[in-house]
């Protein structure tokens, strides 16, 4: 399980991470406010999305990854259950750094506003549930149709994402532990659902 972990972090390459912390300074360089918490946490979703999605490159790479792994002796299930616990693994690394960078931004210009701790932890759970609901859904797709169609339409769906950001004015005042509580349970049942599907497709798929 760790080596399968593993291998999903070596593979990403120093371009990829580079490019990513670029773009993480930039962002977070620009977010002093307290009410820009929520959209640089779906942000992070938007970030490790790119990460758990560039594992894989392309059909070809994808089948002869698969191939090469069950020679080894892993299971279907160990395969599968590697790429879903890396879901939290890649959020909360891009989470951590993107947040670190915003408090040393906010240090650096004498702000003072950082913000609780009930809202460092809503804006977390906020955006590991983005995160879990949207590799759910990519990860059901990539077992059931393949890397190429999931892949297509990644590109269409990440900017679209992006580009509804700035209109995500969701605030702690108007964020109840309720409507918290009703995201995080919705989010842990399409993700329970979406994982064992994976597994009886991935168990089922002849390569």
């Amino acid at each position: 399980m760790r080596s399968l972990m593993k291998k999903d972090v070596m593979i990403q390459g120093k371009r990829t991470y580079l490019i990513m912390l670029a773009v993480l300074i930039i962002v977070s360089s620009q977010s002093y406010f307290e009410d820009a918490f929520f959209k640089l946490s779906i942000f992070s979703a938007l970030v490790a999305w790119v990460f758990a999605v560039n594992t894989n490159f392309g059909k070809q790479i994808s089948d002869e990854q698969n191939v090469l792994l069950l020679s080894l002796p892993l299971s279907r299930r160990t395969m599968v259950t590697a790429k879903y616990i890396m879901i939290s693994v890649w959020f909360t690394a891009v989470f951590v750094m993107l947040f670190g960078l915003r408090f040393l931004f906010i240090c650096l210009s004498g702000s003072t506003v950082i913000g609780s701790v009930f809202l460092y932890l809503s804006a977390f759970l906020i955006g590991l549930c983005t995160i879990c609901i949207l590799l759910s859904f990519y990860y059901f797709a990539y077992y059931r149709w393949g890397i190429k169609i999931v892949q297509t339409a990644a590109q269409f769906i990440w900017p679209i994402c992006v580009a509804l950001l700035p209109w995500i004015n969701l605030n702690d005042q108007q964020l109840s532990g309720l409507l918290l509580l009703i995201s995080v349970l919705i989010s842990a049942v399409v993700l329970v659902l979406s994982y064992y599907r994976s597994v009886r497709l991935f168990e089922e798929k002849d390569l």
